[in-house]
């Protein structure tokens, strides 16, 4: 029988070389999980905002159609509806802490978002967004448009 991959056999493919003191982990599974929860409940947040005012019918049907949209279209992790909610400026301070929270369970959202005063938010991002696998070779060209460093070849 093969035995199950748990987190602490899985090699650690975190980064430690972006905010002194922390890990940043590669998301696990339960992670992923809690960012498309949180990325369904923006949306569905931001939704409620937009109807609220109308008429209760107009109201009730269009969080129907969004309920919709979540159920059968597009905010599962990989959809590229969920992919511009979680490469949102938004939602990286709480990747960023379901990243840290792996190592460090302590750490708050609150904290977290206060690493990015203290520390050089880019690089926060571009490690955070690298962890969850949404940087894309257009990303890269872009990391070194203010840099006398080449871009790397795509």
């Amino acid at each position: 029988m093969i035995e199950p991959m748990t987190d602490s056999k899985t090699p650690d493919l975190g980064r430690a070389d972006v905010i002194p003191g922390f890990i940043l982990s590669k998301p696990t599974f339960k992670s992923r999980f809690d960012a498309e929860k949180e990325v369904v409940t923006r949306f569905m947040s931001e939704y409620a905002n937009i109807l609220s005012g109308l008429p209760e019918n107009l109201v009730r049907e269009g969080l129907m159609i969004g309920f919709q949209e979540v159920k059968y279209c597009g905010l599962r992790e990989g959809a590229p509806a969920n992919l511009v909610w979680m490469k949102s400026t938004g939602m990286l301070p709480f990747l960023t802490w379901l990243s840290i929270k792996v190592k460090h369970p302590q750490v708050t959202l609150e904290q977290t978002c206060q690493l990015f005063v203290d520390y050089n938010p880019d690089e926060i991002a571009m490690a955070t967004w690298q962890l969850w696998g949404l940087i894309f070779p257009e990303d890269q060209a872009v990391l070194h448009t203010d840099t006398d460093a080449p871009a790397p070849a795509v």
